[in-house]
């Protein structure tokens, strides 16, 4: 019901919202998007959940800490994330990045790639809600894909969905999920 939900408020304030003349000024739409990535700055818990390469069936999830540090150097700016993947019986595994907005918020430089920023949107009332939607062409178990990222921020949790479309098909699916709560 959950994923409903979030699902239901993304379409909402991604399409309805601008159509009815809610439509952001995006003259500071860079500050504003490098403002709320500063935001996660800090611990977080989670998980990801993965869809097996080998099957494309099997899902695994994967108990999940990440720690945020929001870098300032000059004009960069850039959020830099360390992940500690928990894979059971004593062994983990670490990924790190960063994460920044450039070409006037038209480009988010995530997991070491350039992706189109497709759609933002920013709600600073209440929950605070952040939605960055993010595309580029490339290349999925082999195949040659389209590959989309949606990115949801809000005050005290964020998730990072991927999904994946083939050239040969005409419908995505997730590929994985990053889901996070802030630790207090």
């Amino acid at each position: 019901m959950k994923k409903i939900l979030t699902l239901f408020v993304l379409i909402f304030t991604l399409t309805i919202l601008p159509a009815a003349g809610f439509a952001q000024d995006d003259s500071d739409k860079p500050e504003r998007m490098l403002k709320k990535l500063a935001t996660l700055k800090g611990n977080w818990n989670g998980s990801l959940e993965y869809l097996d390469y080998g099957d494309n069936k099997t899902k695994t999830k994967l108990p999940t800490v990440c720690e945020a540090v929001y870098n300032k150097s000059g004009n960069d700016k850039f959020l830099s994330v360390k992940f500690i993947f928990d894979e059971g019986k004593g062994r983990t595994v670490t990924g790190e990045d960063a994460w920044t907005i450039l070409d006037e918020g038209r480009t988010f430089f995530y997991d070491s790639t350039n992706y189109i920023i497709t759609n933002y949107y920013q709600n600073d009332d209440n929950n605070d809600i952040a939605v960055i939607v993010f595309e580029k062409e490339g290349m999925d178990n082999n195949k040659p894909c389209t590959i989309k990222q949606t990115f949801e921020m809000h005050n005290d949790s964020f998730s990072i969905i991927k999904k994946v479309k083939y050239k040969d098909s005409d419908s995505f699916f997730i590929r994985h999920e990053f889901a996070f709560q802030r630790v207090k």
